[in-house]
């Protein structure tokens, strides 16, 4: 019996066919996300989450910063952005006392133009903007150490505000468990000591990757748990306001309020909606990204093995169906590979400032407790460096099915960098 299937591979499709297996396919909620007006957002703005408002927070005198993602994260801030500001204006703020931040973290520098579709044109013109720079003492200030003896630099201007709004979007996070909450600060405003030291976290378990550290995941999660620390160090009184997005892009959902309770409310809504239950592990896993732009480069569509690994076996199979036609996605990412052991991988990140080597190590990993072949347009070579075998779409279905044969358990989704499977709880992997 054929199972075939059509996954998104950059701007076309790969058809797989699973004959044999025993598939479940994996994809986005039927249900259409209706997209939230600029109405719903000023009322969320004006009933947080265990906070008491904007409104008495911030006055006349009160300065404000606003941190908003750069354009490498999609969070909808050209809709909620200007919303944002026009209800600060209303608590009293003057525009002189606003400041927006775009919180790069390691991110590359934003261009004028990217600036305005981040926030809008009217927005740009009205209010100082400006980039943060991770890397100029100049710009930052120490604010304190973590238990974990990570020292934290924040952005200056931002430590110096008396209110910090922190912006962004909430989804699965690869190491962090979810994005948004506290990443708006950290990383997002914090120096590059700071940034590089919290994702070496990662690396922190006994015998490699911290297991905690995994999509949907913020118990015992050392990198959530040391950003969120880090974050209440900032100094001045923090407001979250958090988009959710759906895989066009548009803003279905916000919440707003106390850093860690709003956060917290997003998490279980983003969960409940992208995130699937699964009875028990499966021997196979196909997956895409979801095509462009989530599969361009290679530190993008790793993002979907991530999310399912969980879901597959020890010593089980993933196949990564990704066009990636710009490579690794950044240079550093090779220097990494040579690496063969955590100790040493962490002993040149600490001597180094070279970006990506969770990214790096976490692929790694993955060759080595799956076999893990990748369907692309990268070199061989390249794909190799890592642990990984690459094959074409038709000699990828003929590995699993000479390896695990008629009757194996497959999951596929071409939605896998938005899409998380969990296991129910008290089933075995």
């Amino acid at each position: 019996m054929s199972e075939k299937h059509r996954l998104p591979y950059g701007a076309g499709q790969a058809e797989i066919d699973l004959g044999g297996a025993v598939v479940t396919e994996v994809s986005l909620p039927l249900s259409p996300c209706a997209p939230l007006c600029a109405g719903a957002i000023d009322g969320t703005l004006r009933n947080p989450v265990a906070s008491l408002g904007l409104k008495n927070l911030a006055g006349p005198d009160t300065r404000v910063v606003i941190s908003v993602p750069d354009s490498t994260r999609i969070s909808g801030s050209a809709t909620y952005v200007p919303v944002l500001v026009e209800h600060l204006a209303e608590c009293g703020v003057r525009d002189g006392n606003m400041t927006i931040i775009f919180a790069l973290g390691l991110h590359r520098p934003l261009g004028e133009m990217e600036k305005i579709r981040q926030i809008g044109s009217d927005v740009f013109e009205r209010i100082v903007c400006y980039n943060h720079n991770p890397s100029n003492p100049e710009d930052l200030v120490r604010v304190g150490e973590t238990r974990r003896g990570i020292p934290v630099e924040i952005n200056r201007h931002a430590a110096e505000a008396d209110v910090l709004v922190t912006t962004g979007a909430i989804g699965f996070h690869f190491q962090a468990g979810f994005s948004g909450g506290p990443k708006g600060i950290i990383p997002g405003l914090a120096g590059e000591e700071t940034i590089r030291r919290n994702h070496l976290l990662a690396l922190s378990g006994s015998e490699g990757w911290k297991f905690e550290c995994r999509p949907g995941n913020i118990e015992g999660n050392p990198v959530f748990e040391d950003l969120l620390e880090a974050a209440h160090m900032a100094g001045p009184d923090i407001f979250l306001a958090n988009s959710m997005m759906d895989p066009s892009g548009g803003l279905f959902d916000f919440v707003a309020g106390d850093l860690v309770k709003a956060h917290e409310i997003g998490r279980e809504r983003y969960r409940r909606r992208f995130g699937v239950t699964v009875p028990a592990c499966f021997d196979v896993a196909v997956v895409s990204p979801g095509g462009r732009p989530k599969d361009l480069n290679l530190i993008q569509a790793h993002k979907a093995v991530a999310h399912f690994m969980g879901a597959v076996r020890e010593g089980g199979t993933i196949v990564l169906i990704a066009e990636c036609p710009e490579g690794y996605g950044h240079p550093d990412l090779g220097h990494w590979f040579k690496f063969k052991t955590r100790e040493a991988l962490v002993e040149e990140a600490h001597r180094c400032k070279m970006k990506y080597p969770q990214t790096a190590f976490m692929l790694m990993e993955e060759a080595k407790r799956f076999d893990l072949v990748v369907c692309t347009d990268m070199e061989k070579e390249s794909v190799e460096a890592f642990g990984a075998r690459k094959m074409g779409v038709d000699e990828a279905m003929e590995f699993v099915r000479a390896k695990h044969g008629k009757g194996c358990s497959a999951i596929v989704s071409g939605a896998a960098s938005m899409v998380v499977p969990f296991l129910e709880t008290g089933s075995k992997s």
